[in-house]
Parts: structure tokens; C-alpha cells; sequence
């Protein structure tokens, strides 16, 4: 998929699920890049660092490893991140093993 069509779907889902998981509300920053993500896992294909205390979050893609997803995927991964602001401000770390495990969990059971 073009870059220019992986954004609009990324867009398109984060249109779609902020509504959904009740979002709308929060201040979504959306940072692109090409490749591992500044600070990020290199392995990642998108980081969240919510900030539940604003309703603030940043949603970090690697636009690279987006492309290497199946359309489904790119849905999930996109479900995936925002469902760290809903458990943001119930786990001691976001990004934890325990959090990763429950924001995966719940994206599989939103998006088969």
C-alpha cells in the first residue's frame, strides 16, 4: 500500500474507533515516520503515549512497517494504540507487559 492510501486508512480508522471507544474527546497528535519510531521499539509498528490526566495522546506510526500489514492488521494496530488511552490510567505503565497484554486482548476481541 502507497503511503498516501496507508495514511488515509490509518486516518479513517482513528476517525472510526475514537468514536467507537468514546475518544472524541481527547486530543489525538499523529506523528509519521519511515521508519523505527524515535524512541520506540525497532520491532514497532506504532507507539501510543497517552496522557489520561489531559486526554492527550501521541500516536506514533512506522509508516514502513504499517505497509507490511495486512488491511485487517493496520485496523487493529490502529484499535490497539488507542485502547492504551482507555487503560492508561488504570495500569502503573502504559506499555507494560501486563498492559500490552490487555490492550492486544481487546483488540482481537473488537477486531477479529
Amino acid at each position: 500500500m502507497k503511503r498516501k492510501h496507508l495514511k488515509e486508512s490509518i486516518r479513517g480508522h482513528m476517525s472510526e474507533w475514537r468514536v467507537r471507544l468514546l475518544l472524541n474527546d481527547w486530543t489525538m497528535h499523529v506523528i509519521w515516520y519511515n521508519g523505527q519510531i524515535d524512541g520506540g521499539h525497532e520491532n514497532a509498528a506504532a507507539l501510543s503515549t497517552p496522557d489520561w490526566r489531559y486526554m492527550e495522546a501521541t500516536l506514533s506510526f512506522n509508516l514502513q512497517k504499517m505497509a507490511l500489514l495486512s488491511k485487517i492488521e493496520v485496523e487493529r494496530v490502529v484499535v490497539h494504540e488507542l485502547l492504551h488511552c482507555l487503560t492508561s490510567a488504570a495500569v502503573k505503565r502504559v506499555g507494560s507487559n501486563h498492559d500490552e497484554l490487555l490492550v492486544t486482548r481487546l483488540a482481537l476481541i473488537l477486531v477479529p
